[in-house]
């Protein structure tokens, strides 16, 4: 299975549906299908094949998602990185994991003896022809999901195409994002949980809408009602400067069908306040970089008990053990 036949089916069956949202525009499922498979030919134009390891070092724009899932296609391996890290982080990071080639914004400074290609070689719109079909064998890489907790080297698992639908399948199942979710993603792409929730909403068929951070809540609030959006995902950071704003400013997040908390804990008492100030419908997600996701608290739950992290999502077997 390849990730990106799923925007292809999605082309298919609703090609005029907005597909992805952002200052710059939109694109529809049928316009988000063609440039990504036009993005594979030009990756492989540019001397990329199959099984390289692509680092990505983007803001967050319509291009970065197309290429994720142009490099997803290609059967290519992705290697996300932040592009406010410094010149210093991203070589230290490159030197560790050796990527064949980095995928960079315009101007970006070169990292040292590395291959960089500006994104606007990778988006060219000049005669390419055709992509081969989206590459396809038991055991598809798909990206290096970065972890290092809070010390050390980041550790580089490598999570394939069925890995990450198997983390989609608890979106849809235990918090019900689906086709008639319009998604806001404040949280980074390049972000596990930021990207992962993008993904799952794409291959579910809904609507993404970029709205990356650096950011004002105030901002958000009134995106989240520009946009209609019926979900997000935000940090407990993000969560906490929104408890600060008076409740008239928060009325568009009351319309919110998911409101995902997730990627630190929140205290009992925080999430009670969400729950009454910012939207009733809070779910406080567990999840590691590894794994996926782990254990989920609905609303109910954190009323029932304060102090748990919740109940195991879908497919997920957890096991309590001493130190013997």
């Amino acid at each position: 299975m390849n990730l990106a036949e799923a925007i292809e089916f999605n082309a298919r069956s609703r090609p005029r549906k907005v597909a992805l949202v952002s200052d710059a525009g939109e694109l529809t499922y049928e316009e988000l299908a063609r440039r990504l498979s036009r993005a594979h030919a030009r990756l492989l134009k540019l001397g990329l094949t199959e099984g390289m390891l692509v680092g990505v070092c983007l803001k967050d724009t319509i291009e970065h998602v197309i290429l994720i899932y142009a490099l997803a296609r290609a059967g290519m391996v992705m290697m996300p990185m932040d592009c406010r890290w410094s010149i210093e982080e991203q070589q230290r990071l490159a030197s560790h994991f050796h990527p064949d080639a980095m995928i960079v914004e315009a101007g970006t400074e070169p990292l040292q003896a590395m291959r960089c290609i500006e994104v606007a070689a990778v988006m060219a719109e000049d005669e390419t022809g055709p992509a081969p079909p989206p590459a396809d064998r038991d055991g598809l890489p798909l990206l290096l999901s970065l972890s290092s907790g809070t010390t050390g080297r980041p550790k580089g698992p490598r999570i394939t195409h069925h890995n990450m639908l198997r983390r989609f399948w608890t979106h849809w199942i235990n918090l019900g994002l689906n086709s008639n979710s319009r998604y806001i993603s404040a949280t980074p792409l390049y972000f596990g949980g930021g990207r992962t929730f993008a993904m799952s909403v794409l291959h579910s068929g809904g609507t993404l809408i970029l709205f990356p951070p650096p950011f004002k809540v105030e901002a958000l609030c009134d995106a989240v009602a520009r946009h209609r959006a019926t979900s997000t995902f935000l940090v407990p950071t993000q969560l906490r400067r929104l408890l600060e704003l008076p409740d008239e400013r928060l009325r568009p997040l009351h319309r919110l069908e998911l409101l995902i908390s997730s990627g630190a804990p929140l205290f009992s008492q925080e999430r009670q306040s969400v729950r009454e100030k910012v939207s009733p419908n809070l779910f406080e997600y567990y999840a590691s970089t590894e794994g996926g996701g782990v254990s989920l608290s609905s609303p109910e739950d954190q009323s029932l008990y304060p102090d748990s992290v919740g109940r195991a999502v879908f497919a997920v077997e957890i096991e309590i053990v001493g130190d013997d």
